[in-house]
């Protein structure tokens, strides 16, 4: 059996598709399935895709090779903010199984499996639909496989270490922000920040901090769970990097960077999960704002234990690293449902 994945990502819009496409790409693996994927992307995405039957190609355009190629498949998966319904439909006649990756009922899905593991996605109302299938909530959250095992987090009575990661490209230049924030207040912490292959101002952040912080370039998985497992609270955007954080255990202050991170920031703060601080829009008075509320939320999660600890239990508890494995498990279900 063969699965294609066709998803999207680069310096200008992150990497978190490919994330947790990569997911989805390993758990095909382990059940015997055979994948590849095309990333709609630039150079940038090649180490992330090291190892992998992969291609970089703009399958928005190059439609017609894409689609030929998507024929001898068996599942085509598609995680993606740019195609367009009649693409979808295009899919959805062509593959055995076809499954879509959304996050916020962006378009009317054609017959297929449509997977939306966001905290909030219950409450969405998904029309329902003949040969539509939805695969809804966090017990779905596709995280790496470097994830699924995750060892009892130590909270300490007193914070030692922080860990800021802001995505693979920082579009909105936060970690500066929050980096001398970090280093004015609280200059006893020991900083850990994450600089990734996508960031545009990561010349900038050498000035930012001071002595007892530490910069990680491009970290892989494995080295991201080790700065996870070490770290005491985490300063985060609101992608797919707080599946990772909440499975790890880590107490998470929350600055979303994007309105599509909203919503799901919001669930999981709602659940007790992390401390969301708001959205960064840019502007002067928005930084002032947010870098105020910042300040209040690390005063909060740095002097109680018992919050850090809640935030700790409740994070593992919404997710357990299986969920990748639950929605394969129902793919192959529906397609042996469909041909038979």
């Amino acid at each position: 059996m063969k699965a294609l994945i066709l998803t999207e990502g680069g310096k200008s819009i992150g990497y978190g598709h490919i994330t947790r496409c990569l997911a989805f790409y390993h758990a095909f693996e382990e059940k015997g399935i055979k994948p590849d994927i095309i990333v709609c992307g630039d150079d940038s995405v090649k180490g992330m895709l090291r190892s992998k039957r992969y291609k970089i190609l703009n399958w928005l355009k190059a439609r017609t090779e894409v689609l030929k190629t998507a024929r001898e498949m068996d599942i085509i998966l598609v995680d993606s903010y740019l195609a367009d319904l009649n693409f979808y439909k295009k899919i959805s006649i062509i593959a055995k199984l076809p499954v879509y990756i959304d996050d916020n009922m962006r378009i009317n899905y054609p017959p297929g499996v449509v997977i939306n593991s966001a905290a909030y996605a219950e409450k969405i109302e998904y029309p329902e639909r003949d040969g539509v299938f939805y695969l809804l909530g966090s017990r779905y959250a596709p995280l790496r496989k470097e994830f699924l095992d995750a060892p009892r987090k130590r909270i300490r009575k007193h914070v030692k270490t922080v860990l800021v990661t802001f995505g693979g490209c920082d579009p909105m230049n936060v970690t500066p922000k929050v980096l001398k924030l970090l280093a004015h207040k609280y200059p006893g912490l020991n900083k850990d920040v994450v600089i990734s292959r996508g960031f545009k101002y990561a010349n900038k952040l050498k000035n930012c901090g001071d002595e007892n912080t530490r910069f990680i370039y491009d970290p892989n998985a494995d080295t991201m769970k080790e700065l996870m497992i070490k770290s005491d609270i985490t300063i985060s955007a609101g992608g797919q990097t707080l599946y990772e954080l909440a499975r790890m255990g880590v107490p998470s202050i929350v600055i979303t960077v994007a309105e599509n991170q909203m919503r799901h920031s919001r669930a999981l703060s709602r659940a007790g999960v992390i401390e969301h601080v708001g959205c960064y829009k840019g502007d002067r008075g928005s930084n002032d704002k947010i870098m105020k509320k910042l300040k209040a939320k690390l005063d909060l999660v740095i002097f109680d234990k018992k919050l850090r600890s809640e935030r700790c239990r409740r994070g593992k508890k919404i997710v357990d690293g299986r969920g990748v494995h639950r929605a394969v498990k129902k793919i192959l279900a529906y397609i042996y449902r469909r041909r038979f």
